[in-house]
């Protein structure tokens, strides 16, 4: 049988001779096998990615998180939406007053950002923070009547999102 041979079943016989121990090449078992691999090393690459930027945003100096969150916060509109009724005003000063216990007994918190809350019209009851430390209740939230340590609890929350990093993290 001549090498050049351009045919695959020539080619074969020339170089396994008569190895009956050999079987059939299988093209959907080569290809879901090239598939899986090509997934597994997707996967691999995807959560060492996710492991290697947690720990950099863990360990990032608060310099350049404070940068990183002036970036991600520029021309942030939700804040221009504030309610300024005077239903929230009262509810508003007890919400910072809380805040400000809640700081006080956490240093990871004390001097990170201002964390100015703001309530904003919506239905959903919801709470949030955003990457500059500025917190959001809806109308709906604070129309529960929530008692103060559930107000407190909200508000722990979000800043534990905040003293976490889970807003950088999440991007």
């Amino acid at each position: 049988l001549p090498i050049c041979s351009s045919n695959y079943e020539n080619q074969r016989a020339l170089i396994e001779g008569e190895n009956v121990n050999l079987s059939e090449p299988n093209d959907a078992k080569s290809f879901i096998i090239t598939m899986l691999q090509i997934t597994a090393a997707v996967i691999i690459i995807i959560f060492s990615c996710d492991f290697l930027s947690g720990v950099f945003i863990s360990t990032m100096p608060d310099k350049t998180q404070k940068a990183v969150e002036t970036a991600i916060s520029a021309g942030n509109s939700i804040s221009t939406k504030a309610v300024k009724d005077k239903k929230y005003i009262e509810k508003l000063e007890h919400l910072n007053y809380i805040k400000e216990k809640i700081i006080r007994q956490d240093k990871n918190l004390q001097g990170k950002s201002e964390f100015n809350i703001s309530i904003i019209k919506n239905k959903d009851v919801n709470a949030c923070v955003l990457p500059d430390g500025s917190i959001f209740f809806t109308t709906a939230a604070i129309d529960e009547n929530y008692s103060e340590q559930e107000l407190a609890f909200i508000l722990a929350h979000e800043l534990g999102h905040y003293a976490h990093r889970d807003h950088l993290k999440t991007i």
